[in-house]
């Protein structure tokens, strides 16, 4: 866990650069395979109704063309609104609150172990 923690709050105190090469990474990834699901899917639903199938390919473009675009990197629950520099601000909050929270976490477990 203090391996995974030092990982974490090394990229947390990484360049700007790093954590939004990270984050883009991340949701092309994320995308990308949500964009493969679903192709499968279709390939395996060539009796769905009609309705389903355009749903269905309608998800595979937003998906697809999400991975195009260079906007500013939002992961699930952000504000659709946070531009670049929020957006990396947020990310660093966020990883060094978990590096820390995993830090501490052996502390915690061992008290509540010990104060049952």
């Amino acid at each position: 866990l203090k391996t995974l923690a030092d990982y974490i709050r090394g990229l947390a105190d990484s360049t700007d650069k790093n954590i939004l090469n990270r984050l883009r990474e991340y949701l092309t990834k994320i995308q990308s395979d949500m964009v493969v699901t679903l192709q499968q899917q279709m390939t395996k639903s060539a009796d769905a109704p009609v309705y389903w199938q355009a749903d269905v390919r309608e998800l595979i473009e937003v998906n697809a063309k999400a991975m195009l675009k260079n906007d500013a990197p939002r992961l699930a629950g952000w504000n659709k609104d946070l531009s670049l520099d929020a957006c990396m601000d947020k990310a660093r909050k966020e990883l060094s609150e978990t590096a820390q929270a995993m830090e501490i976490w052996p502390d915690i477990w061992e008290f509540c172990q010990t104060n049952k």
